[in-house]
């Protein structure tokens, strides 16, 4: 029958490069150093001392305590050559960290074109965070595969002491030892299993860090954009208007007035279109006024500008009503409706309300001749829109009698004020937000003088600008707006104003229709229409007047900066600190209960098991059933005459 050779788990903590020696093989003269040589945590004293000739007891002692050193600095080193690719592994992690460190500390809150190296700053930190995330992988898996001796070795000394309650470690929590150090998920698997260990709770932690470790390194690093005014450039401008004097409109633009033995001039083109453009076209917005930048990108500080404000109110309890009961030659039966300010100055139309057999749900009219007491000096129109909110029970009323309740009158106003806006320009892209409005305001009649030429002014003055509009051009606003803008009759028969059962007179009666009677929206509809259409008839002051005065504001330009947040790297740190911290209570662990350094070693389990062990327990078999063997299986690791063996303990 051949023979059996047993190894000792002491053979494989021999010096690096030495090759394991069986004790089969090992040949001594002396009994005693054959045995300290297998197991190196064996004290040597008493031998140093009997092997040592005989000297006097001074001399002896002394020799024995440098022996003694000698002896403990070997065993030091040999314990310190075995971790130290570990100990390298967390240095090379906690280098690269330093670095990181003070890369971040160098370059916070500096503009990226100070960098100057070709690689960029984000795959640097990539790199360092990868390299130290790599790095104290090391020292991690080793620390929590030697936990496992550490466990096994604590473990067989409770079952050596209380062998009667049947505490055995079994073979199936090394298995859960190895997994646990081959990722996060098997590492909870282990917490699990061993809750009461501090070491797996110290691994499983140092797990999940190392996992997000260059995550959270790299997230510390921003690049934000950043905006700065440069000097000595050319400004930005952007129009204003705190004076207003139209261009003198052609020879073919000027309409006779039918009221005053004067002519009026008529709006400038552009404010003509602004009009329209703001009762037709929804959401224009004072960003429409684009000022000038060279670079793109300006700044202005809030500056004010003569603007267009718009008011309604509900003036249906002055509705007047003139009725008919019989049809004349020259009008019919039915009613007349009309409100005071239309009564005492008849409009050029000469219409109002009619409620007879024409039908009319509809009708805008302003006076011909403007009241400029009231409602103020600043007025550019004043008009009302008198209406039926319910049209359909409008045909089944008698037409000859009063239904004044059943109407709606509306007093809409555009005026003069002081808008004050804010502006910037990004990118060549304006935009301006309207800061406050100032509406109750002071206003007098004045005179100015303009390219030699004198004339009648409203003007007033706010925060140091004074502001006036030429009474010609006021004038020519109201005309124009009375005349040809807000005049004009609709009859509704069904629901939505572009059902072509229903008649407009015009584009305006159409749209302020469709405000009104579009959802039923009545006053607050037209209040929306009206505070647009002053909105984009005071963006054509800032750009129509003869009296230009631009606002001039400071260029900037945006530069990329590197930012650092500081918080980020709490994870780096941590993993770092912790895991040297793993890393030294593992090695204080492993070196007072003088448990080798064998961590992953396979060889320690295949040399460690008794060849009776190893025969009990069978052959290897496939994983599952290797597992369920191993579960029912108990061992115990023994040192035995100087070399550690794990025994069936079952």
């Amino acid at each position: 029958m051949p023979e059996r050779h047993e190894y000792a788990l002491t053979h494989l903590t021999t010096t690096a490069g030495s090759r394991p020696i069986s004790s089969r093989s090992r040949r001594s003269s002396d009994p005693f150093d054959e045995a300290t040589a297998q197991n190196p945590f064996v004290d040597q004293t008493d031998h140093l001392a009997n092997t040592q000739p005989s000297q006097p007891y001074d001399a002896a002692s002394n020799n024995l305590l440098a022996a003694e050193n000698e002896q403990h600095h070997a065993h030091a080193q040999a314990f310190l050559r075995e971790w130290k690719w570990e100990l390298t592994a967390w240095l090379v992690a906690a280098i690269s960290l330093v670095s990181l460190i003070i890369l971040f500390a160098v370059y916070s809150d500096k503009p990226l074109r100070k960098w100057g190296a070709d690689i960029t700053p984000a795959t640097t930190v990539a790199i360092l965070s990868q390299v130290g995330q790599t790095a104290i992988l090391a020292p991690v898996t080793a620390c929590i595969c030697q936990s496992m001796w550490l466990w096994l070795d604590k473990e067989s000394r409770v079952t050596h002491q209380a062998n009667a309650n049947g505490h055995r470690p079994r073979l199936i929590t090394m298995q859960r030892y190895d997994d646990g150090s081959r990722g996060p998920i098997s590492s909870l698997s282990l917490l699990w299993q061993r809750p009461d260990a501090l070491l797996v709770w110290l691994g499983t932690i140092n797990t999940l860090l190392i996992i997000i470790f260059g995550s959270f390194a790299q997230q510390a690093l921003q690049l934000p954009t950043r905006e700065f005014n440069l000097t000595n450039e050319v400004t930005g401008l952007i129009p204003r208007a705190l004076q207003y004097r139209a261009p003198q409109p052609a020879v073919s633009q000027i309409i006779p007035s039918t009221q005053n033995t004067y002519p009026y001039g008529s709006v400038a083109d552009q404010m003509s279109v602004a009009i329209i453009d703001g009762l037709l076209r929804p959401g224009i917005s004072p960003s429409d006024v684009t000022g000038s930048c060279v670079t793109g990108n300006c700044t202005w500080q809030d500056y004010q500008s003569m603007g267009v404000c718009s008011s309604i109110a509900d003036v249906s309890s002055t509705i007047t009503a003139k009725c008919r009961k019989r049809t004349t030659q020259f009008y019919p039966a039915g009613c007349n409706y009309s409100v005071p300010a239309i009564d005492r100055n008849p409009t050029a139309r000469k219409t109002v309300l009619q409620a007879s057999q024409f039908g009319q749900t509809l009708w805008i009219g302003a006076s011909d001749t403007q009241d400029y007491t009231s409602p103020g000096l600043n007025t550019l129109i004043q008009f009302y829109v008198i209406y039926v909110p319910d049209f359909t029970i409008w045909d089944s009323l008698d037409r000859t009698e009063d239904h004044k309740d059943e109407l709606v009158a509306l007093q809409a106003t555009l005026s003069l004020c002081l808008n004050k806006y804010h502006t910037n320009m990004t990118f060549g892209v304006t935009y301006t937000n309207l800061v406050s409005q100032e509406t109750d305001l002071d206003w007098q009649t004045g005179s100015e003088t303009f390219e030699r030429v004198s004339f009648d002014t409203v003007t007033v003055t706010h925060d140091a600008d004074t502001l006036w509009m030429s009474r010609l051009n006021q004038d020519s606003f109201y005309k124009y707006l009375s005349l040809q803008t807000f005049a004009g009759s609709a009859s509704m028969r069904s629901e939505g104003p572009k059902s072509p059962e229903n008649s407009t007179e015009n584009d305006v009666v159409r749209v302020i229709a469709a405000s009104l009677y579009d959802d039923r929206a009545g006053m607050p509809g037209l209040t929306k229409l009206l505070d647009n259409l002053a909105v984009s008839m005071s963006n054509a002051l800032r750009t129509t007047t003869d009296v230009p005065d631009d606002i001039r504001g400071t260029p900037s330009s945006f530069e990329v900066y590197i930012q650092i947040e500081w918080a980020w790297l709490i994870v780096p740190i941590a993993a770092v600190g912790l895991s040297l911290i793993f890393l030294l209570w593992t090695m204080y662990l492993s070196r007072k209960r003088k448990i080798p350094a064998w961590k992953s070693s396979l060889l320690a389990v295949l040399l460690g098991l008794t060849s009776e062990t190893r025969r009990d327990w069978g052959a290897i078999r496939r994983p599952s059933e290797m597992e369920e063997t191993a579960k029912g299986r108990r061992l115990r690791l023994e040192a035995n005459g100087g070399r550690w063996q794990m025994v069936k303990a079952d």
